[in-house]
C-alpha cells in the first residue's frame, strides 16, 4: 500500500506541477486510482510540510511552554511570529505533527495552569502571606481535591527560599527635608 501511495504522491507532483497535457492526464490518472485505492485527498497532504498556525496565548510563559513541546516533537525547528498577531505562532510541519503539536500544548497548558496554581499555595505557605481572620470567621471544611493540593504544595514549599520582607522608612523626598 506504501508503494502505491507514494505512487500517488508522484502523479499528484504531476498533476500539480505538469504542463498542458501531462497535467490533465496526471489529473484523470490520479482521481482513478485514488478512487480504486480509497485514497483521499488528505492522505495524500498527510506527510507535506508546510506552514501552519498556532495560537499560543498572550503570556510569554505559554509561548516558552510552546516551543519546549514543539521542540520535543519536531528537531532543529524554527519557530516564527506572526507579524500581525503576537499570539501566533508558525511552524513549518506536517498534518499529523501539527495535530500532536496543538494536543500536546493544550494537555501541557492545563496541567502548567494547575501546577501554577499549587506553587501558588506553596509560595504563600512558605512565606507566611496570610490574611487576617478574627477568630470567630468559619472555616469551610476542604475537599478531597483541595486537600491533596495543599498538601503538595507543602512538599513543594520545603524547596522554596523564605523571604524575609522588612519595613522601611523611605528617604523623604528634597522638597521635604528643608
Amino acid at each position: 500500500m506504501s508503494n502505491k501511495v507514494e505512487l500517488l504522491k508522484k502523479i499528484k507532483a504531476l498533476a500539480d506541477n505538469g504542463i498542458g497535457g501531462e497535467k490533465i492526464n496526471a489529473k484523470l490518472k490520479l482521481r482513478k486510482l485514488m478512487k480504486e485505492l480509497g485514497i483521499t485527498d488528505l492522505d495524500l497532504e498527510i506527510d507535506k510540510v508546510k506552514t501552519r498556525i498556532f495560537k499560543t496565548g498572550s503570556l510569554i510563559i505559554y509561548k516558552k511552554l510552546f516551543v519546549q513541546v514543539v521542540s520535543s516533537i519536531i528537531e532543529d525547528v524554527k519557530i516564527y511570529s506572526s507579524m500581525g498577531n503576537k499570539n501566533i505562532r508558525l511552524v513549518d510541519c506536517t498534518v499529523s505533527q501539527q495535530v500532536e503539536i496543538e494536543a500536546k500544548f493544550a494537555f501541557y497548558k492545563i496541567r502548567y495552569n494547575q501546577d501554577l496554581e499549587t506553587f501558588f499555595i506553596a509560595f504563600i505557605q512558605k512565606n507566611g502571606i496570610f490574611p487576617k481572620y478574627s477568630k470567630e470567621q468559619e472555616h469551610e471544611e476542604m475537599t478531597h481535591e483541595e486537600r491533596t493540593k495543599y498538601i503538595k504544595a507543602e512538599m513543594m514549599s520545603n524547596g522554596l527560599e523564605k523571604h524575609h520582607y522588612r519595613k522601611q522608612i523611605e528617604e523623604f523626598p528634597k522638597e521635604m527635608k528643608q
